[in-house]
């Protein structure tokens, strides 16, 4: 009978049959185990037990209670905490990536491949992460037969909840009897989330170590034996049967883990969070704190995975295991690249990185499995296996230490100055304003620079990590702002994370009240999404009462470049040295901006048309923008007409359209709003609802003037639109700078014959 050593062949020495290396017992097949007493050594042979041997037993068990003391430590610190996993969450991804990478080698070298050192040798020692008791010394420490070691191996799971139930315990008797006041919750929940934890990490390893009875060798003799017991023959009978069975009902284990977390995300999760119930949300979230919110069904998809990558060396040859193992690992890169599911993007990165690694090695692998590979495509593909294994490792080690450095680094310096928190309709303009004005100035040689969503957000599942990478949180107080579910979200962030928070309130605009705390739902529509980000509603209601204790400045009642100036002054602690073109004071100005003075988000859109225009090199411009009580220079020769809802009922700006001084001035129309509707004929209609007392011939002329602005072609100029960047912005000011400059591109207007309106203010009153 003629059997082959699979695995470590140097056990089998070769010579008469029964011939084994030294220490090994040739009355197992294939010189499978050790002598009593003994323990594997590198070379095959089986060596005497020593002290070392020992220590590595207890070793191994005392990382495991560290281990899972550390993760159960962890979550009992963040069990009710509602901030955003910080910069460290990336190493802690990280590592998890890294377990998994090891287990999904140990199922690769489950194929029956036999590989060339060293990477035959270190897929041989990750055997520790496939439950392979022989790694720590087992043999020394008891003589067990493979059932019995089965069984122990089986028994991993429940070992590892009975040392969570006994760490918990603990800390149970601690908090109650040491330490009463610990604000730490620690209950049942507690405890199913370790569990939890450690069996979703460790899913590929246990689940890889129950099917080994399924698993079999094929002996040239037509024989087979179980691949990791090779002393057992698979024909189901006596130890194979025992051991099947055995399996069969210890697989349940991790199917049924599986079908819960199906059951967990699938069928509960929508339920809990349309009532935003943030306590299950943060229950669970070992299943899916890693991935973004949005994105928790990709933890079924990784089970599901991990699952099948476990099935695939059962498959009947090594060519069917390895194109499975492939089709897996292409469907897996594809669906993460496609989806991005990590809630850190580097995350995706190093995830992609690992993928690829895994398939060149899987590619290798199909090398050292085909026939008539000579010896030198060999040694390649060996030099490529271990570069690719060695790089992998290294790729996580990079990953951890960025994490580390970005920890550390925005501990001292974030990069942000400023996060503008705002609601896009009431105060998107001011807010573009704002943005512009904090960067033309300085603090500490650099220019200071602003969070604008539509500018620096390109996944809106990242917005509260920006929240709390900024120094001050600035919150632009318009009407409705907290009726904004992500608005609320934002500040409820700066809040946790206490991050220095401040409040320019508009006139109008009203803290909530006792009805709003009692109906968060109906007052903020919507915010029940906020609860996949682990924030509840009690942490809302904290917030909304928080605000009013805030350090607030008042928004001006008209806004121009003084006002604009003391609000950047007060955000930034003083008067600073600023760029502003806004100082820049134009002595001669050729063009003037004309705004509704009553309308202030037009006046701030009309401002940040003056800024771009300014700051334009290709066309040099020096316009103005009247405010209330200015009158049109004589000399002014061309306008831009900011039109908003309800501008031409404003007398300020009739007045200044009927007073163009010159016979022919160029006009162009730029729509400050997306839903501004464009008057039309007859135009009188629009004159007829102008507020002040106009003749009858001045509203004519209104009318006239209106008529002819219209004729032109209307840009569009609107930062309070979602698309609206500062790229985007700088090219529209540049189109309309070009236009308004162009031969041909305005109208011209005839108000030579307007007569002047009593009570006008006089020339000498013009500021610029």
């Amino acid at each position: 009978m003629v059997y082959k050593c699979f695995g470590r062949a140097s056990r089998c020495s070769g010579g008469p049959p029964g011939s084994c290396a030294p220490g090994r017992d040739p009355a197992t097949v294939t010189c499978n185990d050790c002598l009593p007493g003994r323990m594997p050594l590198q070379d095959g042979s089986c060596g005497p037990c020593i002290a070392t041997s020992f220590a590595v037993f207890g070793f191994v068990v005392l990382a495991l209670v560290f281990g899972i003391a550390l993760v159960y430590v962890v979550l009992a610190l963040h069990a009710d905490r509602a901030t955003q996993p910080g910069h460290l969450f990336l190493g802690v991804v990280a590592v998890s990536q890294l377990v998994t990478l090891i287990q999904q080698l140990v199922v690769v070298s489950k194929l029956g491949i036999e590989w060339h050192a060293p990477v035959d040798e270190i897929l041989k020692s990750l055997a520790i992460f496939g439950v392979d008791l022989d790694m720590i010394a087992l043999p020394c420490v008891a003589t067990v037969g493979p059932v019995l070691k089965y069984v122990l191996t089986v028994s991993v799971a429940p070992i590892l909840a009975g040392i969570a139930l006994a760490l918990h315990l603990s800390a149970v008797a601690y908090k109650r009897y040491v330490w009463q006041g610990l604000k730490v919750r620690l209950d049942s929940i507690q405890l199913l989330r370790t569990l939890g934890s450690l069996v979703s990490l460790l899913f590929i390893g246990i689940f890889t170590a129950l099917v080994a009875p399924f698993q079999c060798n094929s002996h040239p003799n037509g024989r087979k034996t179980i691949q990791q017991y090779a002393s057992v023959f698979c024909n189901l009978r006596d130890a194979h049967l025992q051991m099947s069975v055995i399996g069969a009902v210890a697989c349940l284990m991790p199917l049924c883990f599986l079908a819960v977390c199906i059951w967990i995300i699938c069928v509960e999760l929508p339920k809990r969070v349309l009532r935003a119930d943030a306590t299950y949300y943060r229950a669970c979230s070992f299943l899916w704190l890693r991935f973004r919110p949005g994105g928790e069904r990709f933890a079924i998809f990784m089970l599901v995975r991990n699952a099948l990558m476990v099935l695939c060396p059962l498959l009947p040859s090594v060519s069917v295991k390895l194109a499975a193992l492939n089709v897996l690992l292409y469907l897996s890169l594809i669906a993460m690249t496609l989806s991005q599911p990590w809630r850190v993007p580097a995350s995706n990165v190093l995830d992609t990185l690992l993928h690829v690694g895994l398939l060149v090695v899987l590619y290798m692998a199909s090398l050292f499995a085909g026939h008539g590979v000579d010896d030198a495509s060999l040694v390649q593909a060996t030099a490529i296996s271990l570069f690719f294994m060695l790089m992998m490792p290294v790729a996580v080690a990079v990953v951890v230490l960025y994490g580390l450095g970005l920890h550390f680094v925005r501990r001292s310096r974030k990069p942000w100055h400023f996060f503008l928190s705002h609601h896009k309709r009431a105060a998107g303009s001011f807010a573009r304003l704002l943005k512009i004005q904090l960067q033309q100035r300085k603090q500490r040689g650099a220019a200071l620079n602003a969070f604008l969503d539509t500018d620096n957000l390109r996944d809106l599942t990242e917005l509260f990590n920006f929240v709390q990478d900024s120094e001050t949180f600035v919150i632009l107080a318009s009407p409705g702002i907290l009726a904004r579910k992500w608005c609320v979200g934002e500040i409820v962030t700066a809040k946790l994370h206490k991050v220095h928070t401040v409040i320019v309130r508009w006139p109008n605009f009203t803290d909530p009240t006792a009805t709003m705390h009692e109906n968060l739902s109906f007052a903020i529509p919507g915010v029940e999404a906020l609860t996949a980000y682990s924030i509840s509603l009690h942490d809302v209601s904290s917030t909304l009462r928080w605000i009013k204790t805030l350090e607030s400045f008042s928004f001006p009642h008209s806004l121009d470049a003084e006002s604009i100036g003391k609000i950047c002054d007060a955000l930034t602690g003083g008067v600073l040295p600023s760029l502003s073109s806004l100082e820049r004071k134009t002595a001669r100005p050729d063009c003037v901006i004309l705004v509704d003075p009553r309308n202030q988000e037009a006046v701030a859109t009309a401002h940040v048309l003056l800024e771009l225009l300014r700051l334009g090199k290709e066309v040099r411009l020096s316009p103005v923008v009247l405010k209330a009580g200015d009158r049109v220079p004589d000399y002014v020769a061309k306008a831009l007409l900011v039109c908003s809802s309800g501008c031409f009922q404003s007398e300020a700006l009739a007045s200044w359209l009927i007073r163009l001084p010159t016979p022919k001035c160029a006009i162009l129309p730029i729509l400050a709003e997306p839903d501004f509707a464009v008057p039309t004929e007859p135009f009188e209609n629009a004159a007829a609802g102008v507020a002040g007392a106009f003749t009858d011939s001045e509203r004519a002329a209104y009318a006239q003037v209106l008529e002819v602005v219209f004729q032109e072609i209307a840009s569009v100029l609107a930062p309070q639109s979602y698309s609206s960047t500062q790229e985007d912005l700088e090219l529209r000011a540049k189109q309309i700078a070009f236009r308004l400059q162009s031969k041909g591109s305005s109208r011209r207007i005839d108000t030579g014959s307007v007569r002047s309106i009593p009570g006008e203010v006089s020339e000498g009153l013009f500021r610029i």
